[in-house]
């Protein structure tokens, strides 16, 4: 039982912190030019981190209970919000390769989450799928 609590929070954790973690090397790695300055700071830089937390965790929601709409809703959020500055390529490019990766971490760390569930765990993704 506490292996399974510690699992299922583990995994929570994989999919927001790790994800972000995870987003912000793969950007770094693509030698994008910085966005923002860090000694000014850049106030929307925490926004980002909570925005891509729940970006994943709605993704997960929706490929649990196999609502893959839920995937072109959050992707069509942040296309909406970001419209005015896709105009540059360096922005459309660090947007694209961010959630392309953002996605692709949420799709990975759920479907684990998703296999252990079924052979070990408690069975939440059948009584998910129940209640929606």
């Amino acid at each position: 039982m506490i292996v399974n609590l510690f699992v299922y929070s583990f995994s929570i954790f994989m999919l927001t912190v790790a994800g972000n973690y995870v987003c912000g090397k793969v950007l770094k790695k693509c030698n994008l030019p910085k966005l923002f300055d860090d000694s000014k700071g850049f106030q929307g830089a925490k926004a980002g981190r909570y925005i891509g937390h729940l970006e994943r965790i709605l993704i997960a929601i929706g490929i649990m209970s196999g609502s893959w709409e839920i995937l072109v809703v959050v992707v069509a959020l942040k296309t909406v919000a970001r419209y005015e500055s896709l105009n540059h390529q360096i922005n459309a490019e660090y947007f694209l390769i961010g959630s392309l990766t953002s996605i692709l971490w949420a799709i990975c760390t759920t479907a684990t989450l998703m296999y252990y569930d079924f052979h070990y765990g408690w069975k939440l993704i059948e009584n998910i799928k129940e209640v929606l």
